[in-house]
């Protein structure tokens, strides 16, 4: 889609999977509307991105500016390209202006799952319902930002032993650590069909923690000499998932 890096993105709730013999449709959703004429100032020709959080989206052409409605002619339609390898990131809760660039990085590099994590240097962190639909939110902005339209999962936060238990036994995963080995061996690690980066809380995870998770099956990967954020170490996990 780098012929269309220059046009705007806008989640569509509720769209269907079209096709280029679709040749047009309406909205009449109030806020989308608003957002087209009121924010972006698009115009009656211009072109516009339409998705949906299932990976569906489609390349339209403005037809006709209503009172309360607008008309599309699609020009393109496709959906998200499945992964390969599945990829699911263990994010430790966070502050919260840091948990949301955790989350934003994971999204707009095409994470496949984010799930939130207890562990035993953050549990007075709090979140409920209301913090999770404000990171579905961010995870819409992210795909509309980086026009990265596959489907991003996030769930409420669980226990840490309860997630890596859940896990499949063929599930690599991976924690990053100082003393693990050389992040240019990676790509050795992952070749099982499902790989979950865990990215533990600002404080780390506990000694107790690391060497559960290491006896649990985890490989540790170490980043370099630095001591990297955690929100940092989110970004680089997700790039890394990007290329796997």
């Amino acid at each position: 889609m780098s012929q269309n890096k220059h046009l705007f993105a806008i989640h569509v709730p509720g769209l269907q999977s079209f096709d280029e013999s679709d040749s047009q449709f309406v909205l009449t959703d109030v806020e989308i509307y608003f957002r087209i004429t009121k924010i972006l100032r698009l115009k009656k020709d211009e072109c516009v991105i339409l998705f949906s959080l299932q990976g569906d989206s489609c390349v339209t052409q403005i037809l006709l500016i209503g009172s309360k409605s607008i008309t599309f002619k699609i020009i393109s339609a496709s959906k998200a390209k499945v992964h390969q390898k599945k990829v699911c990131m263990g994010l430790a809760l966070l502050k919260r202006n840091y948990l949301e660039d955790a989350v934003y990085y994971a999204a707009q590099n095409g994470v496949d799952e984010i799930a939130l994590l207890s562990c035993e240097k953050n549990k007075g962190e709090y979140f409920d319902e209301k913090s999770l639909s404000r990171l579905q939110k961010i995870i819409v902005s992210a795909n509309e930002q980086s026009k990265n339209f596959h489907p991003t999962k996030i769930f409420m936060p669980q226990d840490l032993k309860t997630f890596v238990g859940a896990r499949n036994l063929t599930d690599k995963i991976i924690l990053f650590d100082p003393d693990g080995v050389n992040i240019f061996e990676l790509p050795k690690l992952t070749d099982s069909q499902a790989t979950t980066f865990l990215i533990g809380p600002e404080a780390g995870f506990s000694a107790q923690e690391v060497h559960w998770l290491s006896e649990s099956g985890a490989v540790s990967v170490g980043l370099g000499e630095s001591i990297l954020r955690a929100v940092d170490v989110a970004l680089v996990a997700s790039v890394l998932a990007k290329n796997l």
